[in-house]
């Protein structure tokens, strides 16, 4: 975590930056620092403060961070015994951490979006005793992440999410939806277009993101859908928008349209489901 980049790695990032603001794009960038830092120690905290200043610099501004580490290992939660049996909750480090983040940013950057943080319960529904003590000793500027009921849902409607927000103390919630993302099936590619997401989940939602699959070029069609949702929920027509993906996809020429549209699982469904392709 503490590594500086490389001159290389850091005039990818530089330019990548460059792209982004042309683009008017807003780059975000992320740290998951997991065993390599200890969530107690005041060094590694300002070792972190200074990796992002040096991504600042490139032009990525620090959007989030993650704990998603197992809930029984030092550093995050532990299961203590109640009434009602063993209960996960969860320790000081994670929000420790993401208070002094963000409020290094307020200072040093006042005009940074504000932090992010994915906590160990990202996918769970209702409340929970970790959710409850996360909730109430993280700053109340700080975001916190969740994908929807369930890691990857088929469906994220807006009483999920309001009940979510009010199981994390009413912090901004960062809908991460894990479509089209395939890291869980890399023999599959998901291109259909982005499906079973309710309008006031963008609506209400701090930020919407959604996770790319591991074929960049791939993930064009329906992370071009993802965006177009998440730009105007209630006017968004999936099949439409595919279709609109294809052609910007495959250009003017009419016989690449035709066969970007032929690929297996880049057809629009039917109904409100998700298609994917045979196995790679």
């Amino acid at each position: 975590m503490a590594r500086a980049l490389s001159g290389r790695a850091a005039e990818e990032f530089r330019a990548l930056a460059e792209r982004a603001r042309a683009d008017h794009v807003t780059l975000g960038w992320a740290v998951a620092p997991a065993q390599s830092m200890c969530l107690s120690s005041a060094g590694d905290v300002t070792a972190l403060t200074r990796k992002l200043d040096a991504m600042w610099e490139l032009g990525c501004a620090p959007s989030s961070s993650s704990s998603r580490t197992p809930p029984t290992t030092s550093g995050t939660a532990t299961r203590t015994p109640t009434s009602s049996g063993a209960a996960r909750r969860p320790r000081p480090g994670p929000t420790r951490v993401a208070n002094a983040v963000a409020g290094w940013l307020a200072e040093r950057h006042p005009d940074a979006e504000p932090l992010t943080v994915m906590p160990t319960e990202y996918y769970q529904d209702g409340a929970s005793a970790y959710r409850t003590k996360f909730a109430e000793a993280l700053d109340a500027g700080v975001r916190v992440a969740w994908t929807g009921v369930g890691v990857v849902p088929r469906t994220i409607t807006g009483g999920e999410l309001a009940g979510a927000r009010e199981a994390l103390g009413g912090h901004p919630l960062v809908t991460m939806d894990n479509y089209p993302v395939n890291d869980y099936a890399q023999d599959r590619l998901f291109l259909g277009p982005a499906t079973g997401r309710e309008p006031a989940v963008a609506a209400g939602s701090a930020a919407y993101l959604a996770h790319a699959m591991e074929q960049p070029a791939a993930s064009r069609v329906p992370l071009f859908t993802a965006a177009d949702y998440a730009w105007n929920p209630k006017g968004y027509r999936p099949q439409e928008s595919w279709q609109a993906a294809v052609d910007d996809l495959a250009g003017r020429d009419p016989g690449a349209r035709e066969r970007c549209a032929r690929s297996p699982g880049t057809a629009p469904p039917r109904s409100w489901t998700r298609r994917a392709n045979r196995p790679i």
